[in-house]
């Protein structure tokens, strides 16, 4: 549980409920308060955190497992090494956060938007990806095993040395990603298994590029736009 012998924790839970209640009555959030921007190693476990404005916080190292961040803003925020583990992210906003090494196993992210999010060397084992944006987000040595990435909307996105497998990767939506240590005639399988996904024809592989770059990369486009 959050050690609420850390003032803190007591700032932030009161922030987030009025937060919660603005979003009920559809009103505009509140600002951050200025002492709430720099919350590093804060341990905020199993706190409900739903609906608040989190954009640009420091949490560097800090404990939010367990916690509920349910539609909340987290745009750019600084979360290295934070432990998200279990935690409710769903329809949360992680565009161009800091992420890396982060702890993110088992963490909820349905439709969570992680576009431009820099994810290398996270954790993120049995996380719940499902309908998520990933588009530019860098996975670069991350852990997505077992992870459910089920319709997740994936463009532009830095593999390279992840851990993910062929038939994780063809349950996505792609619109362009960049794979890089697989050979081509498996990304080309992988892409070809997950084109029924963003509906396509049977004759799906006239619409798709597979592209061995130079840098080792292999680079899979579509001209298949449908979500």
């Amino acid at each position: 549980m959050a050690d609420m012998s850390d003032p803190r924790v007591e700032a932030v839970l009161a922030y987030a409920e009025v937060c919660k209640e603005a979003a009920q009555f559809l009103e505009e959030k509140p600002d951050l308060p200025q002492e709430l921007t720099s919350l590093p190693g804060i341990d905020l476990s199993g706190a409900v955190l739903s609906s608040a404005n989190f954009a640009g916080v420091d949490f560097t190292g800090s404990d939010l497992s367990g916690v509920d961040l349910r539609n909340a803003v987290l745009r750019g925020a600084k979360l290295k090494k934070a432990n998200l583990s279990r935690a409710n992210l769903m329809n949360c906003d992680l565009s161009g956060a800091d992420l890396i090494g982060a702890n993110l196993s088992s963490a909820v992210l349905r439709y969570a938007k992680l576009d431009k999010a820099n994810l290398s060397e996270a954790n993120l084992s049995k996380a719940d990806l499902t309908g998520s944006v990933l588009h530019d987000t860098d996975f670069t040595d991350a852990d997505l095993t077992g992870a459910n990435v089920t319709n997740a909307k994936i463009g532009f996105a830095e593999l390279k040395g992840a851990k993910i497998t062929q038939s994780q990767l063809a349950e996505g939506r792609y619109l362009y990603v960049a794979v890089a240590g697989f050979p081509q005639d498996v990304a080309q399988k992988f892409i070809m298994l997950g084109s029924a996904r963003v509906g396509a024809s049977d004759n799906a592989s006239k619409n798709l590029v597979v592209e061995l770059h130079s840098d080792g990369k292999v680079r899979i486009k579509t001209r298949i736009f449908r979500y």
